[in-house]
């Protein structure tokens, strides 16, 4: 037996601490061989940006122009009653500190307007309807 003192967090302990014989351990068995990895499975790329719709220039179907994701709208470039010409810029939302312009699909008069400066959108939340 050894006597011995310890401090632990300012306190100060006497303790008895027994030696013993540590036995002798057994030779270890060779390490086990690792399987070889099955190769990885291919996986077909996806495109990054899903195709815009098709919409039939001049078509009278009312086309809603939406959000592509949530945000804040920090500008709006038209009006109800703007003319717009495919590919022009409607309104533009902050995301995650990201300016993002949204376009309209297609060439048309904007017939309704959902939103104003400073408003928050959720995803797909509709922001126009171009006539």
């Amino acid at each position: 037996m050894r006597r011995l003192r310890i401090t632990y967090k300012g306190e100060v302990y006497e303790v008895d601490v027994e030696e013993i014989e540590v036995a002798q351990e057994a030779p270890k068995a060779a390490p086990r061989p690792i399987p070889a990895a099955a190769p990885a499975p291919i996986v077909p790329e996806i495109p990054a940006v899903a195709p815009a719709p098709i919409v039939t220039e001049g078509s009278d179907e009312p086309l809603e122009v939406t959000a592509p994701m949530s945000g804040r709208i920090i500008k709006i470039h038209v009006e109800v009653g703007t003319q717009v010409a495919q590919d022009e810029p409607v309104a533009i939302l902050e995301a995650m500190k990201m300016e993002n312009t949204i376009f309209a699909d297609r060439s048309g008069t904007i017939t309704q307007l959902f939103v104003k400066t400073g408003q928050l959108v959720d995803t797909d939340e509709v922001i126009a309807v171009i006539g």
